[in-house]
């Protein structure tokens, strides 16, 4: 369960923040910084502040013990956006001008030009969002009740009898360390693209 939740979060919140920073770095229209900067002042607000409003919405909406309650209010990534348009920002608008005079949509540059071309910041960037996600336990604790929807945090929780002192600790701690292996593996393979990318978005920055 929490493999599929983290993957599926990952990749919405990649795309939708790839194409909004697209939009940020590579278009000009009026607002715009005044609208990369409202993204940029969310990231001060403490997402514990968040709670009670996204539980609300999620609750008038009919989501509470869903999928789409663990799922649509984790997709919007301010600091994703932000991370992704400074790497954008460093691709030179010589390579995209082409695409344009040849007839190419947006939405075919976005594709064949853009996103190979970020590929390294996507890679970091996917790191972050899966370890946060794939760790995640107070919001899932907030909306879900069935026991097979929890995800991996929330079974680990009832791991431990409160009342039992350290009798459980060894299995708990091994599942710690079982939880912890996907991410390991994830950053081993994908070392390379991940450094290349926090190196560029860094000095762009």
């Amino acid at each position: 369960m929490n493999d599929y939740v983290s993957a599926i979060i990952t990749g919405l919140s990649l795309l939708v923040a790839a194409m909004a920073a697209f939009v940020l770095a590579k278009h000009q229209f009026p607002g715009r910084q005044f609208l990369f900067l409202l993204f940029v002042a969310s990231m001060m607000i403490p997402w514990q502040v968040t709670i009670i409003p996204n539980f609300l919405n999620v609750s008038s909406f009919g989501w509470l013990d869903t999928y789409w309650a663990l799922l649509i209010p984790a997709i919007p990534k301010a600091f994703a956006l932000f991370f992704l348009r400074q790497y954008m920002l460093s691709l030179p608008d010589e390579m995209i001008e082409p695409g344009r005079l040849d007839g190419a949509s947006e939405p075919r540059i976005f594709v064949s030009i853009i996103l190979p071309l970020v590929g390294p910041a996507l890679v970091s960037m996917s790191l972050f969002i899966w370890l946060g996600e794939w760790n995640n336990l107070v919001w899932p604790l907030v909306v879900i009740r069935s026991e097979n929807l929890r995800t991996l945090p929330l079974v680990m929780t009832t791991m431990i009898d409160p009342f039992s002192g350290a009798a459980n600790q060894g299995v708990s701690m091994a599942a710690s360390l079982l939880t912890s292996i996907p991410t390991l593996l994830l950053f081993i393979l994908f070392q390379r693209q991940f450094v290349q990318g926090i190196a560029v978005s860094s000095v762009k920055g």
